[in-house]
Parts: structure tokens; C-alpha cells; sequence
């Protein structure tokens, strides 16, 4: 059978309004160029695929990469200085709460799949163990921070077992920040 494989197969943006489940998406998924609005929570959902051999016991954490820079690892703090981080949804979904298949197609893994992550117990996802030839998904909710990025802002993003990389990554979406203009200020004199 050879080695694990994991290989990061479909991902899609979704709002901050509903469940794990009823929450609603944003445009078609995949390689879609996304954009969204700064201090406004949205979530990301990723499917990972298996090959080889079983995967028992992954955490899976989302990194990015800001501009076409070096990937980093997104936590609910340290990603400040570039403008985004983890943050507890507005519809009260418990850290590492189960991820059912939502956006994948191929058969759904009959193990343990705690994929839910908002960095508020920690930075990755809870215990997620796939079979071979089997898939799990994987949520992150985070919002971009206004005071830390401008307008026209790229980032795009991957899953990683922890810092260790996958072995193919199929889709990675590239998200596009909004950051509305500052107000600008009109004075008249009369004279």
C-alpha cells in the first residue's frame, strides 16, 4: 500500500450565519478568487483526502500566505501583524465539534472527524482519523483584522498536519480583502 498520502481535494468559503451544517456558502468553491470584508467573521471548509495507508489521530491547522509571501501558521493572535486570525463563530459551534460531508463527494470517513476550528481552545482542528481511499473536512472560522491589511490584501490558504505540509494540494483558494475607503471630508467656506 505504501505511504499515507494526504492530499487537500475541495474547499469552499462559507458565511458566519448558521450552523456547522446550515451555514451558508459563498460562490462555487475550489480555486475560486474569494473576496470578503474586513472584521467580519466567515468560516473555510477544506476536504482532505487519504491515500495508502489509514490516518489515524491528524489535527489538521490552517496556514496562509499574505501576498504571495512564506506560509504561516494561523492561530487566534499570532497572525495579527498580517492581519488575520482565528475567531470564535457568532452561532456558538463548539471548538473541535464534528464536521460532517458537507462539499466532498468521495465516501466520507467512518472514523472520528472533529474538524471544527475557531481557535478558542486551541489553534487546530480536534482528532480527526480517515481511512484509506476515505475523506474528512475540515472548518476554520477567522475574520481579517481592518487596522493590519488594505484594501486589495491576498491571501491564500492550505490545511498542514500540523507543520508538516500534504503531500498535494489540488485546490488552494486565494482570498481577496474588501476594506471599504475612509470617509473623506468635504469642507465649504463661504466667503
Amino acid at each position: 500500500m505504501g505511504a499515507t498520502t494526504f492530499t487537500q481535494e475541495d474547499t469552499r468559503g462559507r458565511n458566519d450565519d448558521g450552523t456547522i451544517v446550515t451555514a451558508t456558502y459563498m460562490g462555487s468553491g475550489n480555486n475560486e478568487d474569494q473576496s470578503v470584508n474586513v472584521d467580519t467573521p466567515f468560516r473555510w471548509r477544506f476536504v482532505v483526502q487519504i491515500g495508502g495507508m489509514d490516518a489515524g489521530d491528524q489535527n489538521f491547522q490552517l496556514w496562509y500566505s499574505k501576498n504571495g509571501g512564506t506560509y504561516a501558521q494561523l492561530t487566534s493572535t499570532d497572525g495579527l501583524s498580517d492581519g488575520i486570525r482565528l475567531i470564535n463563530d457568532a452561532n456558538s459551534i463548539v471548538d473541535d465539534s464534528v464536521t460532517v460531508q458537507d462539499i466532498g463527494d468521495g465516501t466520507y470517513t467512518s472514523g472520528t472527524c472533529d474538524g471544527y476550528c475557531d481557535g478558542t481552545t486551541d489553534d487546530d482542528t480536534g482528532t480527526v482519523n480517515i481511512a484509506v481511499g476515505e475523506e474528512g473536512e475540515a472548518e476554520f472560522c477567522f475574520e481579517f483584522v481592518s487596522a493590519d491589511v488594505v484594501n486589495g490584501n491576498t491571501f491564500d490558504l492550505r490545511v498542514r498536519r500540523g507543520t508538516t505540509v500534504l503531500n498535494t494540494y489540488t485546490n488552494t483558494p486565494k482570498v481577496t480583502v474588501i476594506k471599504a475607503a475612509a470617509a473623506r471630508r468635504i469642507f465649504i467656506t463661504h466667503v
